[in-house]
């Protein structure tokens, strides 16, 4: 047998390769969730500081792992892992004309920054139109993406009013409410525009007994019986956030000029949710595009009741580090509160003079993902405007197992089928086409996996339809063997000629194929060509494996044993 040798070096070498590119898939979907639920029960039992972050170190090197996998693996799609798809559009409506005029594209980089920090593999991010961009997010938690998507990121570094002018200004308004409760009416303070006479027919007053909305004279009382003092700054009740919060934005007249009230994000206290208040000077100190590069860390501070929770470790450019050093030199012993989106993130202290340009963020989170994503957000940049959900549809994990599951099994029936048949009808051609069909089946799947491709459900349905097409060239194969055995040639020489005679047919048959596969490959989009890429790398793999794998075998068969007459 001529150039046995070589051949069979050439399978081992392509089985060699095969495996070795499916590797990292079968340790991604079969080796690292079991790991990932056994980091998790570790850091559920850690009963100090010191065990938590020795998990958590051990959960950032379990994630760099992970990354290094997703870079190497078959990737599976939205419709079978899972995931979200959005589309967003940019609000314009508070920018001027220049500044709106490439919002969509700077939002798109933007955007595209944040999921690629993120960790998303195969995301599908592009523009719809002027104002929108299509997001799909293949197996990602729905919440924490669309605020790490929606998130604007406008930081701001603003100081904080001193106690007693923060609790004059409230003091100032709770007497204002307490007399509209009694049913009085309160002035107006108008504007004067030059050269246009004051309306005499304006209503002069403030109706503010509307102002309390839904508020019932019990439920409110006082403006301050909703205030607490914590940690020298003030919360208020959760619950009726929202009213309150129109409520102190209609009470502006009442409060020192230059400055804003602004909230901090919910938190625990006594036993329920409480919002800090803050009173901001509201000319900012240092704006957000100061910072040079932000990382989560683990809080290692003195405070007690920040331990195992995690940060956000900041570092500003050089020329703003000069211009922090000059804000934190002037306000030791004030609050610089660090401000993002118009929540108050934390409002430390200046103890000293910081002349380095380091700043944190503290979140209070054991949980380090909140503090991941914030700084992925401040890395990345602000978003030029507000981004709106128009468009919102979610695939659950559930419905993708099902596809995979049901993917999976209409393949496996198919290929018994495919398999009994060719083993009843050919025999012994028959089982050397079934063992060619299991070799495709492995190397399409190695194939896909070298290409980082994506394994969608229309994915699956090309494997099903190359499993079906894949013994069709052997077909072809075995029945010129047929035709030149009753001519009455020799076994070798009939299998020699079949092969040579059948050649052609198979090469026009699968070429044909695969033109119109490209042609979908390149009209298509998203899943349309993740069916057309699995149908040409199924059909090129068939043809090698008909010609190539199956002739070799025969050969080698034929020329070890002596074989008179040949069941085909």
């Amino acid at each position: 047998m001529k150039g046995a040798r070589w051949k069979f070096a050439v399978l081992v070498v392509a089985i060699g390769l095969a495996i070795w590119s499916l590797y990292p898939t079968f340790q991604l979907y079969f080796v690292m969730p079991g790991a990932e639920r056994a980091l998790a029960d570790k850091l559920s039992r850690a009963e100090t500081r010191e065990d938590s972050l020795k998990v958590e170190l051990e959960r950032g090197q379990h994630q760099k792992k992970l990354a290094g996998l997703h870079k190497r693996a078959l990737h599976l799609g939205l419709d079978l892992v899972g995931g979200m798809h959005l589309v967003l559009e940019v609000d314009k409506t508070k920018l001027s004309k220049e500044d709106a005029r490439d919002a969509g594209d700077r939002a798109l980089e933007v955007i595209r920054n944040r999921i690629d920090q993120f960790g998303v593999y195969e995301p599908i991010i592009q523009k719809i139109g002027q104002d929108r961009i299509l997001v799909q997010l293949p197996g990602v938690d729905r919440d924490r993406a669309k605020g790490l998507i929606g998130q604007t990121a406008q930081l701001q570094f603003q100081l904080v009013a001193d106690e007693r002018t923060t609790y004059d200004a409230l003091k100032t308004i709770d007497d204002k409410l307490e007399l509209a409760l009694k049913g009085e009416v309160l002035p107006v303070e108008e504007e004067e525009t030059p050269g246009v006479e004051p309306d005499s027919t304006a209503d002069d007053t403030t109706d503010w007994a509307s102002e309390l909305g839904e508020f019932e004279e019990d439920e409110v009382g006082s403006f301050l019986g909703y205030i607490q003092t914590i940690d020298r700054d003030f919360g208020i009740e959760d619950v009726d956030f929202p009213e309150f919060r129109r409520l102190l934005a209609g009470s502006e007249q009442y409060w020192p000029e230059g400055q804003e009230f602004l909230f901090g994000p919910v938190e625990a206290h006594e036993g329920r949710d409480v919002r800090r208040l803050y009173l901001l000077k509201r000319e900012p100190e240092m704006l957000g595009s100061a910072i040079k590069d932000a990382r989560p860390a683990p809080y290692q501070g003195s405070d007690p009741g920040m331990s195992n929770t995690w940060i956000v470790s900041l570092k500003l450019a050089k020329k703003d580090a000069a211009v922090f050093a000059q804000v934190t030199g002037r306000n030791i012993g004030r609050r610089l509160a660090i401000v993002l989106d118009d929540i108050v993130k934390s409002a430390p202290v200046i103890q000293s003079r910081i002349p380095d340009g380091n700043a944190m963020i503290t979140t209070n989170e054991v949980n380090p993902d909140e503090s991941r994503d914030l700084a992925i957000v401040l890395r990345s940049g602000a978003l030029p405007a507000p981004v709106n959900i128009v468009e919102e549809r979610s695939v659950g994990p559930s419905l993708g197992n099902d596809s995979i599951r049901q993917g999976v099994q209409a393949g496996l029936i198919g290929a018994l089928a495919v398999l009994l048949f060719m083993l009843i009808y050919y025999a012994v051609g028959g089982a050397l086409a079934d063992l060619a069909l299991v070799f495709n089946i492995f190397f399409l799947l190695a194939v896909l996996s070298g290409l980082r491709a994506t394994l969608t459900l229309p994915g699956l349905a090309g494997i099903a339809l190359t499993i079906g097409m894949a013994v069709d060239a052997n077909v072809l194969v075995f029945e010129r063997i047929r035709e030149e055995l009753r001519a009455g040639k020799t076994t070798l020489a009939a299998v020699d000629t079949g092969y040579d005679r059948a050649l052609v047919t198979i090469l026009d048959a699968n070429l044909t194929t695969v033109i119109t596969a490209i042609a979908l490959y390149f009209i298509g989009s998203g899943p349309i060509r993740g069916f057309a890429i699995t149908l040409i790398t199924g059909l090129v793999i068939n043809v090698i494996t008909a010609v190539f794998l199956t002739r070799f075998i025969f050969d080698w068969f034929l020329s070890r044993f002596e074989v008179k007459k040949l069941r085909i």
